[in-house]
């Protein structure tokens, strides 16, 4: 898929036709689509691309990302997503450490 022009507004293209076109084209070539947004907090196009979603995956950096902004960020989606919600937690540098030594 093109990225867009920066004049070009993202919400507006996700809600548009165009957009729903290219997933339906792509859903009749492809097994899986994935798309991957930008953090959910204060992100409008993560929420709005949620609605042409089967699953939704939100990953967590284990040293970074705050329980209640996980917490916050699945009670956002349950408010506009239907389907299964699920978490990853990332990057545990400890075990990266163990692996180098």
């Amino acid at each position: 898929m093109r990225s867009l022009d920066t004049e070009e507004n993202l919400s507006d293209f996700i809600e548009s036709e165009v957009f729903e076109d290219v997933l339906a084209e792509m859903k009749t070539r492809y097994n899986y689509i994935l798309i991957d947004t930008p953090e959910i907090k204060n992100n409008f196009e993560a929420v709005a691309v949620s609605k042409y979603s089967e699953l939704m995956v939100l990953v967590a950096n284990h040293r970074k990302t705050l329980r209640d902004d996980v917490w916050n960020a699945a009670q956002a989606m349950e408010e506009v997503y239907t389907g299964p919600i699920c978490a990853v937690l990332n990057c545990s540098y400890d075990q990266i450490r163990l692996r180098s030594a």
